[in-house]
């Protein structure tokens, strides 16, 4: 750690696990992420649920570079026509994804794993700290939302279009001013120690006049995941578990073959069932019974 090998050589170096320990609050701090400066296992950092490694090489700009990359997604990008992405968004309630997919809404303090689906589990992560990102969002406010990310840092320590695009997708996307959403993010308030302050719709003071509409550039791709597990729900009770290991091609390529098996001893008892008949009417014909 280049901070601490420059103190005073007068004075002790505090052990380097306090030191790592130390760096992370501080960037958690003013970056919203989990960060780390030891190496992480490869699968934790791709899956993002490990600490991202911020290398002594990279600058502040780098490294929010490559927590956030852009991800676009075809369906939600500035060339399609407002219509079908809004379309999209509003099927993407949260009240909507429990009841249509079973998946359950988790708070998580680390902005980089905003809307990740953990499809295993049947979790999505929301970055429920709403307060910090208006606070970011008023202190960078003059700005324009497009700055590239190595211009916004030297406003704000999270880009504009990354902030609005986290805020957004809570407060318009998950949980819109119906009275069904807010019911819904009030129990998350109440029952998942979701930040009370997701409740406070207020926009007037971070957002100007053309921020009514947010591309997604940063966050489009997760929302898609959960479109996607909508479209197509992935089964988590054990009853559609059940279903669905029955409903595959393996198990009708499988019954299939049983009914053809069946219909084969059936025709071969059948056929038994005739010779027998056929045998007895010829006794009764040789040994005619007299009267």
């Amino acid at each position: 750690m280049e901070y601490f090998s420059i103190r005073d050589e007068g004075h002790p170096l505090p052990p380097l696990a306090d030191q790592n320990r130390a760096f992370s609050i501080a960037v958690r701090v003013f970056t919203m992420l989990n960060c780390s400066d030891q190496n992480q296992s490869s699968d934790l950092l791709e899956f993002g649920s490990g600490a991202l490694l911020w290398r002594n090489e990279l600058t502040l700009s780098q490294f929010m570079e490559q927590a956030f990359p852009r991800t676009d997604h075809p369906n939600l990008n500035e060339s399609v026509p407002l219509g079908k992405a809004a379309d999209i968004k509003s099927e993407l309630r949260a009240r909507s994804l429990q009841k249509a997919t079973g998946l359950r809404f988790q708070p998580t303090d680390d902005l980089r794993n905003h809307l990740r689906l953990d499809q295993k589990q049947g979790i999505v992560e929301i970055y429920h700290h709403t307060a910090v990102l208006k606070e970011h969002l008023i202190a960078n406010q003059p700005a324009p939302r497009d700055l590239a990310i190595c211009e916004s840092i030297r406003i704000s320590n999270i880009p504009r279009q990354l902030a609005l695009e986290a805020l957004d997708s809570m407060q318009k996307i998950l949980f819109p001013l119906d009275s069904d959403s807010q019911s819904f993010l009030r129990s998350l308030v109440s029952k998942a120690s979701f930040d009370p302050d997701c409740l406070r719709f207020e926009s007037v003071p971070y957002r100007s006049d053309d921020e009514k509409v947010v591309p997604c550039h940063y966050f489009g791709s997760r929302l898609m995941d959960l479109y996607d597990e909508i479209e197509n729900p992935r089964p988590r009770s054990w009853v559609e578990k059940w279903i669905e290991r029955r409903s595959g091609a393996r198990y009708v390529m499988m019954a299939t073959l049983i009914g053809v098996i069946i219909a084969v001893l059936l025709g071969l008892l059948g056929l038994a069932v005739g010779i027998f008949q056929a045998w007895v009417g010829y006794q009764q014909w040789q040994h005619p019974i007299g009267s």
